[in-house]
């Protein structure tokens, strides 16, 4: 990890500006202001309370330059965006460039000053004075600031001083409970996505780190898992609709016009583990989506109470009544509960344009804006992953009429495409030839998408852009863990799947707050990571859509 001369830099910045300003400056000001009466003794022409008030302030000037310059290093000299990062931010980067103004236009007053006794030295006197005082003033606040963080620090347990110059555990980043909303904590709203890579837990896993301690990961996993591990017995079903979006941050981001003019729609197949889907959920809301929340009729009581919870509090929220067993080994119930859900949406609201298929187990790995921006890439095209099935199933042998192609289930459709296939004998037939076949599920859409009676076909590809999907067994199940966060964020896809609390929650939560950092430093998208996975893109004219 590259983050040690970057963490050298601002401990340097740091260093640099207590000393100087509480040190220097706070000396400088003191002698002009104390001892200009008390001692006539002179040094080099000047008298020494002059001498050293001058040379005191004189190296105040080159301090604070260094210091920025360390700053402009470490950010590369990036500007904050007051649309992407806020309002504080950037109000915090114009007084930090006005005090390095202030500061650096003293010594050339001091050239120019007229005679002590002139008749309008006071002029000089009153800018010099309230230059430096308003510069002092506003520095000494913010010291004020760093040390109550740091005696935070210090008086609690899960804190370190270090940890927050260097790396911070995923899990020392929210000192929240379990039972309060989750979003990011202050010091942490203002951060870059690069400063979040090189100097927290979770940024160094994403980004590869060497630099990582396994036994920093086992802490964390304790205390995510002590976190969330009474998460049932709280009564979801009295709980008040503003307490529930309290708690959850559901109205906290901030959306984009872009954002606001292309809805989406969702189907979550909502299996197990309440924690993990509160995270998916929590990411993956906005308030101009649409979600059907379909429970498994094995869900625990908390899953079924938190859902219905959430349709009664959130009017772009619904729960299927219709419930099916959609762990069974033949998955023609994923199909089922998901058309069940699909008839929902479209009836619920005719604005959206796209629709993606969930599991509970999946996690969002890009922001709703970058989502949004990709899916305009597909030019109101589905995208479905489509590979021909060569050997002899029992699904080839039953549909004799048609080539039968094989893809995963997370495919990415259109609303026109969905309204179709309901409507459509066609439709109708391949999914009554499906009720009996292994794994129906990953045949009905790319069957569909080969026909050209659909809108939205065309899209023909073996690379799957929904999801990414890497299966690792331990102990014979497949989950992802925090090992995979490198890759899963190198894939640029819209999601991945499947994680499990019960074996990893370290991703889970490092998913999280990478998502919720990249939320406020939005950037636009690199078209060409997306070759593999769109045939037809009219470059140029994506390009204008996408704003």
């Amino acid at each position: 990890m590259s983050s040690s001369s970057d963490v050298n830099l601002m401990k340097a910045h740091g260093s640099i500006m207590i000393m100087s300003w509480i040190g220097l400056a706070s000396t400088g000001i003191i002698m002009a202001r104390y001892f200009r009466q008390t001692t006539e003794r002179n040094v080099c022409g000047e008298k020494l309370w002059f001498a050293f008030h001058r040379f005191l302030m004189t190296l105040v000037v080159f301090l604070v330059l260094l210091a920025f310059l360390f700053i402009l290093v470490l950010l590369k000299g990036t500007w904050v965006d007051w649309m992407t990062q806020g309002p504080r931010p950037f109000a915090h980067s114009i007084m930090r460039i006005f005090i390095v103004i202030f500061t650096v236009i003293q010594p050339f007053m001091a050239l120019y000053r007229c005679h002590p006794d002139a008749q309008y030295r006071f002029i000089y006197n009153y800018f010099h004075r309230f230059l430096y005082y308003v510069s002092w003033r506003r520095v000494l606040f913010t010291f004020f600031l760093i040390t109550t963080l740091l005696i935070l620090f210090i008086t609690n347990k899960h804190y370190s001083i270090q940890s927050t110059i260097e790396l911070i555990p995923a899990s020392k980043l929210k000192r929240i409970p379990f039972d309060t909303h989750s979003d990011l904590p202050s010091f942490m709203v203002n951060m870059s996505s690069d400063v979040f890579l090189k100097t927290t837990l979770c940024g160094g896993l994403i980004s590869n780190s060497s630099n990582i301690k396994l036994s920093d990961i086992s802490k964390t996993e304790k205390l995510l898992r002590e976190k969330y591990k009474n998460i049932c017995n709280l009564n979801y079903i009295n709980m008040s609709c503003s307490k529930l979006i309290n708690l959850q941050a559901f109205h906290t981001q901030k959306l984009r016009k872009f954002e606001l003019k292309h809805p989406h729609a969702f189907t979550i197949l909502l299996q197990k583990n309440l924690y993990q889907f509160q995270v998916l959920f929590r990411i993956l809301y906005s308030k101009q989506n649409y979600y059907c929340i379909h429970v498994d009729l094995e869900a625990s009581d908390c899953l079924v109470q938190y859902a219905t919870k959430l349709s009664q509090c959130l009017k772009n929220v619904f729960v299927s009544l219709k419930r099916f067993n959609v762990t069974l080994q033949r998955r023609f119930s994923i199909l089922q509960a998901e058309l069940t859900c699909q008839i929902h949406l479209l009836k619920k609201s005719d604005k959206w344009k796209y629709y993606m298929i969930l599991s509970g187990q999946d996690l969002p790995i890009q922001t709703g804006y970058t989502r949004t921006q990709i899916l305009s890439l597909l030019n109101n095209s589905n995208s479905v992953q489509s590979i021909e099935e060569i050997h002899q199933s029992d699904t080839k042998k039953s549909l004799k009429s048609f080539t039968v192609y094989k893809g995963s289930f997370h495919s990415i459709l259109t609303r026109s495409f969905l309204e179709s296939i309901h409507k459509s004998e066609t439709a109708y037939n391949i999914l009554k030839h499906l009720r009996d076949a292994q794994l129906s599920h990953e045949y009905f859409y790319p069957a569909l998408n080969r026909h050209q009676e659909f809108p939205g076909t065309g899209q023909l590809t073996e690379h799957l852009l929904s999801h990414y999907v890497q299966y690792k067994s331990q102990k014979g199940i497949f989950h992802l863990t925090w090992e995979d966060l490198p890759l899963i964020e190198q894939s640029k896809r819209l999601f991945a799947g499947e994680f499990d609390q019960q074996f990893d929650s370290v991703a889970i939560d490092c998913l999280e707050q990478w998502l919720k950092v990249k939320a406020l430093n939005p950037v636009k998208i690199n078209i060409k990571d997306y070759k593999l996975y769109i045939k037809r893109i009219k470059i140029r004219q994506q390009l204008n859509r996408i704003t």
